[in-house]
């Protein structure tokens, strides 16, 4: 996949919010209570049984809908916690990297890290950087 992606986490955690607040909210509803009251109203009709039926239907609809709006809003949370862990790795292997190496990132920068990578087996020491793009940086200090 090719291409630009900017998460915007604490988004992805307030739709997580909004998701499980909504499950909570249908959790607490109970629709099939009128209609089975409304069958215990009406004493030999017909229709008493199919009111049973529907009401346990949207009874178990709802609930299913709850508990699918709860794994998705688990779902956002885990996404924007794995965003987090990537964007804080990548930030500590740069840090790690930078002092070393004399390297800033020049104000205007993209640093692209997909390019090929090199195994620790393939290189001779830690200087071999030849698996990263590191045009877009400068030397610090000015120089």
């Amino acid at each position: 996949m090719s291409g630009h992606i900017e998460v915007a986490v604490e988004d992805l955690r307030s739709r997580a919010r909004e998701a499980e607040s909504a499950a909570s909210t249908v959790g607490g509803l109970d629709p099939g209570v009128d209609l089975t009251l409304a069958a215990h109203e009406i004493p030999g009709a017909g229709s008493v049984g199919a009111l049973k039926q529907v009401a346990t239907k949207w009874d178990s609809d709802l609930r299913l809908w709850r508990d699918t709006m709860r794994r998705f809003g688990e779902g956002l949370d885990a996404a924007a916690d794995g965003y987090e862990s990537s964007d804080e790795a990548g930030a500590a292997a740069y840090a790690a990297l930078s002092p070393e190496y004399g390297l800033v990132p020049d104000s205007s920068a993209v640093i692209d890290l997909t390019g090929p990578s090199v195994s620790p087996s393939d290189r001779s020491d830690r200087s071999d950087l030849s698996g990263l793009d590191l045009s877009v940086l400068r030397r610090g200090g000015g120089q």
